[in-house]
């Protein structure tokens, strides 16, 4: 039994460290997606996670050629984590936005970072609000997901 749980949590661990995602994220189709080729988007969500109403997920903008050089931002519901790397040769700017009252998106932090940047906010935000995460590669594109949860 021991072998079996040391075998599956190394599974999950790997599995996030090549995808950047959590084994239990579904991929699926970004709200917007202006990537052209050889770069594209990736995004997940995970609305079982741990936080009641919550949904988490992830925008990635990757070079297809060679994954490792991409840029993401991964929103943790449970907790409000929000981790925002940019492992790609150029700048990229990371944002996550909350719908206000009226029904606009408003940004609530956002980040240029340099190559090889990253930055994390243990945030506060409130409960029941809508999330999006957007990512730009500069000169690749820019993807959104606006489907995720605090």
């Amino acid at each position: 039994m021991k072998i079996r749980l040391a075998v599956m949590a190394s599974a999950v661990v790997l599995t996030t460290a090549l995808t950047g995602t959590p084994a239990s994220a579904a991929i699926i189709p970004c709200t917007q997606n202006n990537v052209d080729p050889p770069w594209g988007p990736v995004c997940d969500r995970r609305p079982t996670d741990g936080d009641a109403g919550g949904v988490s997920g992830s925008v990635r903008v990757e070079y297809l050629r060679n994954t490792k050089y991409h840029a993401s931002i991964r929103f943790e519901a449970k907790g409000e984590h929000i981790y925002f790397n940019n492992n790609t040769t150029t700048g990229a700017t990371l944002a996550l936005y909350m719908r206000d009252d009226l029904g606009s998106w408003r940004p609530y932090y956002k980040y240029a970072l340099e190559a090889g940047g990253s930055e994390y906010v243990n945030a506060k935000l409130g409960e029941d609000r809508a999330v999006r995460l957007q990512v730009e590669v500069h000169g690749r594109g820019t993807a959104w997901l606006s489907t995720l949860r605090t």
